[in-house]
């Protein structure tokens, strides 16, 4: 007896032409492929030039910025290296992460901020700085106070002397009315 060859059934779709063929036989699909994807630009690379919808910029910096961390993180535990990094959104918002998290802020450093230990020592130097300056402030409020005190006391004895009337006056009323005038005159810096 001859033995007939075991009969396969083979199916196959064909995405681009949306065949199924079944037995060796071709036959046309009457609905649209279940397996057929949308195309996305999935990890095409990406010209450097500044993407211009808002929306698709935002996802792109979203993707990259945690591409970057992840990458910040890789370099940390492979090399042993202390890495920050610090991002900022198109929007403002910053991102930050630092490898190893237990280590010293490098940020701190790079702009110049206080190790912790030192922060007491520093705002018992801002608390003495203060306080020196709030009292060179009141001894010049003070000193103020003074001068316009000096200054309305000028004001009212020109006003007097502007108010007298001269005609009426004694010799030794004159004689004072004199004297208050130069004494107002040295006060002002005023001269004849």
């Amino acid at each position: 007896m001859a033995e007939q060859p075991a009969q396969l059934t083979l199916m196959a779709i064909n995405a681009d032409e949306r065949e199924v063929q079944v037995e060796g036989e071709v036959q046309a699909s009457p609905s649209p492929s279940p397996l057929k994807r949308k195309r996305t630009s999935g990890r095409r690379k990406l010209p450097l030039e500044k993407i211009e919808k808002l929306n698709a910029r935002q996802v792109c910096f979203s993707k990259r910025r945690k591409g970057l961390f992840h990458k910040a993180y890789e370099i940390s535990v492979l090399c042993g290296a202390h890495v920050e990094v610090l991002t900022f959104s198109s929007a403002g918002n910053p991102f930050s992460c630092a490898y190893p998290s237990n280590s010293p802020s490098l940020f701190a450093k790079v702009i110049g901020l206080p190790s912790e230990q030192s922060l007491p020592e520093l705002i018992s130097n801002s608390k003495t700085a203060l306080s020196q300056q709030l009292s060179e402030l009141t001894a010049r409020l003070e000193a103020g106070k003074q001068k316009k005190e000096a200054l309305q006391a000028t004001l009212k004895r020109i006003e007097d002397i502007r108010s007298a009337d001269v005609s009426k006056m004694e010799p030794a009323e004159l004689e004072a009315l004199k004297k208050s005038l130069e004494q107002v005159r040295a006060a002002t810096g005023l001269s004849q």
